[in-house]
């Protein structure tokens, strides 16, 4: 299952990378005049803590797809959805440690899945729930630390 945490982060760095090499225009060295944007498939405003809710609740509920295989997919979701905020400019810098609770939420939903399996195949299943159970946890704290920090922070 640890692969399928390599995999997703590496699904957000090249989701990101390339929608923000689809958006901009490296010979005059700025953005293009006609962007390319990508809507989440849930409500998302910046700033809005109820945004960062949802973002965080949408990783780990469609990462639990398929036993946290789909982690994958839900973290490019989210790398293409930064990059497009990141390419208009419509995002400040500090929004971008959200990705770290998410990130930790996509975890949390892989450990889970692979406790399912393990469970399926007759394991012991309480070391890898309680570890999911943790990550969950410290993503959702994380994520409550950062928004209640955030109007200090963002100006």
């Amino acid at each position: 299952m640890n692969l399928v945490a390599i995999l997703a982060i590496a699904a957000l760095i090249f989701s990101f990378g390339g929608m923000h090499a689809l958006n901009y225009d490296f010979s005059a060295g700025k953005a293009k005049v006609e962007i390319a944007s990508f809507k989440a498939p849930y409500y998302f405003a910046p700033g809005d803590f109820t945004s960062y809710l949802n973002a965080y609740f949408f990783v780990f509920v469609f990462s639990l797809l398929f036993f946290g295989f789909s982690a994958p997919i839900a973290l490019g979701i989210e790398g293409t959805k930064y990059a497009s905020f990141a390419i208009s400019g419509s995002l400040p810098a500090f929004d971008y440690v959200f990705l770290i609770p998410e990130m930790l939420a996509a975890y949390s939903a892989i450990v889970l899945g692979g406790g399912i399996l393990n469970d399926i195949d007759g394991e012991n299943v309480f070391e890898k729930w309680s570890a999911a159970v943790k990550f969950f946890v410290i993503g959702l704290v994380l994520m409550v630390a950062l928004a209640l920090i955030r109007p200090y922070l963002v100006g």
